[in-house]
């Protein structure tokens, strides 16, 4: 098998984690990563470079950012996660320095989105004595002034500056109990209609399946309110979510295609090692609003890679199993159908089985639940995530990406993110039912 996905990105070497600093400048989407080049397994992090005109077809570019300064060159330290923002013409780069068990915040810039050059007043922010944690800045604008989140152990703080070099600390923005977890990595926020989304990754989050948050609210006296909080994504392998405005203010998210367990137990890699590489982010999203509910759906670009159409047709499914395709590891399966008032059999949506291991979508309309189950071939349960679906007409949206799959539904009310590794001889994708039969309008795209 040959696991490096064909539409989400990777390193052509070495180690990725978190997706870092997205922008569009200068006729390019900028991605910035965290990134190894010289080994598969995290260490002294740099910033790996990548430029886009449609956010899928990436060309990597050489390393932005190296840890080569007295305040960031540790070999368990570097550059890490951070955001950018373009002001006058100019691309800034603000990012979390680690050298010593110490945790700044620095700044870079760039007036042609290619070459950049470290700021010699850096760092900018630094941590008050006997803080270890405070990393991963995200600069948005407030009040006609810039500002910056910033995560901690348990809450994230706010700082504020006019000119990106002197930052006021304006005290915590955001606060969490111990369930929720442990340090805001990789702090976020967007407005869309009446509330603030803000999203973070909380270390050891509470949720299970849900490595990423986002918390509805508004900013009330230089404070984030909460109204709700639901999960980014209910899979295992999204973490890190950062959003940014596209060329036609469309809020864009992306993540990493993993989770914290990597990071904490380096367990769970999968063999993509032998080929080199590690790590990948997930499809970039469109975030939209709809009758009071946050969607996520990837950009046109992601559907518009599975080219061929193989099949487009109504299919009656019953509890026999109906192949949609032999063996395929690389497709975009299109259903919906119409469950009326939810007296349905639930649907069984095979992704793909290889004599070992399983991967399967179990579809509930009347808890209004979606189970993604991994499973051994004796039956026996690996790991299993569930997902609230909506009521009424419904579709589901699966991308799969030889080990990267997200599925979808209703067009993002609701996503499961997840890797899993086939190995040669796989059957799948098929379809049945639990009881019963179903008509389901079946499109395949490869």
């Amino acid at each position: 098998m040959i696991y490096r996905p064909l539409f989400h990105f990777s390193a052509s070497k070495g180690w990725i984690n978190d997706p870092n600093g997205l922008v569009f400048y200068k006729g390019y989407y900028h991605l910035f990563f965290q990134h190894n080049p010289d080994s598969i397994v995290w260490d002294k992090m740099h910033w790996g470079h990548a430029i886009s005109t449609d956010m899928i077809h990436w060309q990597e570019l050489p390393i932005a950012l190296y840890p080569e300064e007295d305040y960031e060159n540790d070999e368990n330290g570097g550059c890490f996660s951070g955001s950018a923002v373009v002001v006058d013409d100019r691309l800034y780069l603000v990012y979390t320095a680690t050298c010593g068990g110490v945790q700044s915040q620095c700044l870079a810039y760039s007036d042609d989105g290619f070459k950049f050059e470290k700021y010699s007043g850096n760092p900018v922010i630094i941590p008050a004595s006997g803080v270890h944690d405070s990393r991963d800045p995200y600069v948005f604008s407030l009040d006609g002034r810039y500002n910056l989140l910033l995560g901690f152990d348990g809450h994230i703080e706010r700082y504020s500056s006019t000119d990106l070099k002197f930052w006021k600390n304006e005290g915590t923005f955001f606060s969490f109990g111990r369930e929720t977890g442990t340090i805001a990595e990789c702090p976020s926020i967007f407005k869309t209609g009446d509330y603030y989304y803000l999203s973070f990754s909380p270390i050891s989050c509470g949720t299970e399946g849900c490595n990423s948050l986002f918390v509805e609210g508004t900013i009330e006296n230089g404070r984030f309110v909460e109204h709700r909080r639901f999960p980014a994504d209910c899979g295992p392998d999204f973490y890190a979510l950062q959003t940014f405005p596209d060329e036609n203010g469309n809020r864009i998210g992306m993540a990493w295609a993993n989770g914290w367990p990597w990071m904490r137990d380096f367990e769970g890699f999968g063999p993509t090692g032998a080929e080199g590489w590690r790590g990948a982010l997930t499809f970039p999203r469109i975030y939209s609003v709809k009758n009071n509910h946050l969607y996520s759906y990837p950009v046109p670009a992601a559907e518009a890679s599975y080219k061929e159409k193989i099949i487009d047709k109504k299919m009656v499914i019953s509890r026999e199993y109906s192949k949609i395709a032999e063996a395929a590891d690389v497709f975009h399966l299109s259903l919906s159908l119409d469950p009326g008032c939810g007296d349905m059999p639930s649907l069984e949506t095979g992704i793909y089985e290889d004599g070992q291991t399983n991967l399967r979508l179990l579809v509930d309309f009347r808890k209004l639940e979606a189970v993604l189950l991994e499973a051994k071939e004796n039956g026996d349960i690996i790991r299993f995530f569930s997902a609230q679906i909506p009521q009424g007409k419904f579709s589901i949206d699966i991308f799969a990406d030889r080990a990267s799959t997200e599925i979808y539904f209703n067009k993002g009310f609701s996503s499961f993110s997840i890797n899993a590794y086939r190995i040669d001889g796989f059957t799948g994708p098929w379809l049945r039912t639990l009881s019963g039969e179903m008509e389901v309008d079946v499109k395949l795209f490869i």
